[in-house]
């Protein structure tokens, strides 16, 4: 496979040199900047091009690696004639394939969309985080299949979701990603309002976040949950409760009904009653 980047930016430096380490040809890149260009080749052992038709010459995979509002102007850029028996790719997490490609298999082409569940922060160094990472891929039958031995050849580990799931996959990993970023800084600031400075109270926090995340992904959230609502212990539920307003308030009962759920599953015997009571009257 010999595979081609529309688009020099930190997905496409980081896939492209991730690709290369593993022993794969990576042609070259183009991008309406040539700097980036050759910046991208030069990191990969490839070449630049000046025109992307020149590059979908040389591969027979050709990532777009751009940003979702721009995805469908760069297929646009694309011969069409050209695209026949080709792999067309793009790495958003919340379009579809057939979405951003919606004639190319009508042309003869293949197309898959391939997501890396991977905060992608740097251009130089994300490649190595993305060693065994794991990644979504939707697609025609035959692009699932190249991308899917192409990840296999990688090591690395993926999931096949269909067109339908796009939305509510992307969904999930922004839950996970972004909005656990929303829920530290409200405890931050919690913590802040204690007397705690940003810096101690980051330093506090930083061992519950890292092994809370490290028994999940060992064990699953009914094993790892602890706390008072865990435990049932209502007075202290509702003394959080008290000491909250607004919409810290509100997301801190949301979340308690939700944890709730899975700490019936863990303690089938518990009572959990009174407790329930509680957030449902909140």
């Amino acid at each position: 496979m010999k595979i081609g980047f529309a688009g020099a930016g930190k997905v496409g430096f980081t896939l492209g040199k991730y690709f290369e380490s593993k022993g794969h040809t990576v042609a070259g890149y183009y991008d309406k900047n040539i700097s980036f260009a050759k910046d991208a080749g030069e990191f990969t052992h490839s070449d630049y091009f000046q025109d992307i038709n020149v590059l979908l010459g040389c591969c027979d995979t050709l990532f777009l690696t751009v940003p979702d509002r721009i995805i469908k102007k760069v297929y646009n850029l694309l011969d069409k004639k050209a695209i026949k028996g080709k792999l067309i790719c793009h790495c958003s997490g919340v379009m579809s394939a057939g979405e951003a490609f919606p004639d190319a298999e009508c042309l003869g082409a293949y197309i898959c969309s391939v997501h890396p569940l991977l905060a992608v922060s740097s251009k130089y160094n994300s490649y190595r985080e993305i060693a065994g990472g794991f990644f979504a891929i939707e697609g025609s039958d035959t692009g699932v299949e190249k991308i899917s031995a192409l990840l296999k050849n990688c090591n690395n580990n993926f999931q096949i979701i269909s067109a339908e799931n796009k939305y509510k996959y992307h969904c999930a990993s922004a839950v996970a990603s972004n909005l656990a970023v929303g829920l530290m800084d409200m405890s931050l600031s919690m913590l802040e309002d204690c007397g705690f400075t940003r810096e101690n109270a980051l330093k506090a926090l930083a061992p519950i976040m890292t092994n809370n995340i490290s028994h999940i992904s060992k064990r699953d959230v009914i094993e790892s949950l602890t706390g008072p609502v865990e435990r049932c212990d209502t007075d202290t539920v509702r003394k959080h409760i008290d000491v909250l307003k607004g919409e810290d308030r509100e997301l801190y009962i949301l979340l308690s009904q939700r944890i709730l759920k899975i700490a019936k599953n863990k303690n089938p015997c518990r009572d959990y009653s009174e407790i329930t009571e509680l957030l449902k009257g909140e």
